[in-house]
């Protein structure tokens, strides 16, 4: 089985720590990893050049931000598919992050969900 290629976005030390020990029981090879998305335009050029079939995005700042980036993201040409993770639930994030197009959102514990 091949391995998909993964770029992690997350800003929480141990919300990161949580990711990389799920995806070290998948066949999952990380490509980058960041400590937040930082500008999306930068963001979008390191998706593009490195062309990640999934992405683990921690998802902050207002709901538009949240939306617009993950839109963004998602129409790019690699098109990757987006888990959206939080260290909590909020509503209105999960929305956002629905609209954005993420095809995932997890927070923890994440157990056996990826």
């Amino acid at each position: 089985m091949n391995a998909l290629a993964a770029g992690l976005i997350v800003t929480t030390p141990e919300l990161a720590a949580h990711v990389r020990e799920c995806l070290d029981k998948l066949p999952v090879r990380v490509l980058f990893e960041r400590s937040g998305a930082g500008d999306a335009g930068t963001l979008l050029q390191e998706v593009e050049r490195l062309h990640p079939d999934l992405l683990v995005l921690e998802l902050s700042g207002s709901v538009e931000r949240v939306e617009s980036l993950l839109h963004l993201l998602k129409t790019s040409t690699s098109g990757p598919a987006i888990i959206a993770v939080q260290t909590t639930a909020q509503p209105e994030t999960i929305v956002a992050a629905m609209r954005g197009g993420a095809d995932e959102y997890l927070y923890p514990p994440f157990y056996d969900r990826f």
